[in-house]
C-alpha cells in the first residue's frame, strides 16, 4: 500500500525529466550527431512515460485504499481563535 509521501515522491521525479532535458539542449548537443540526439530524446520520453505511469499507479492506489477521505480531517476550525487574512495591500483583517 502506498501514502501521501510516496505519491510525494514519484511527483517529484517526474520533474527530472525537465532537467534531464535542459542538461541534454545545454551541455550534450553541440558534440552529439543528429541520429543520437534523437535517440537520447526518445530515451528520455520513454523515461518520463514510466514516472508518469507510477505517479499514476500509486495515485490509483491511494484512491482504491481510500486515503483521500475528508473525515480524517476536520473541516472546520475547532479553537476560538480569530481568523485573520491579509487584505494583499501590508494590512490584514481580522473576522471572528
Amino acid at each position: 500500500m502506498y501514502n501521501r509521501f510516496d505519491l510525494e515522491e514519484c511527483i517529484m521525479n517526474a520533474w527530472n525529466t525537465e532537467d534531464e532535458i535542459t542538461l541534454l539542449l545545454e551541455d550534450c548537443v553541440k558534440d552529439m550527431p543528429r541520429e543520437k540526439y534523437e535517440e537520447t530524446i526518445l530515451g528520455i520520453s520513454r523515461l518520463h512515460g514510466a514516472r508518469m505511469q507510477k505517479v499514476m499507479e500509486v495515485f490509483e492506489n491511494m484512491v482504491e485504499t481510500k486515503q483521500f477521505v475528508s473525515d480524517q480531517l476536520p473541516l472546520e476550525r475547532l479553537d476560538n481563535r480569530p481568523k485573520v487574512f491579509s487584505d494583499g495591500r501590508g494590512g490584514v483583517m481580522q473576522f471572528s
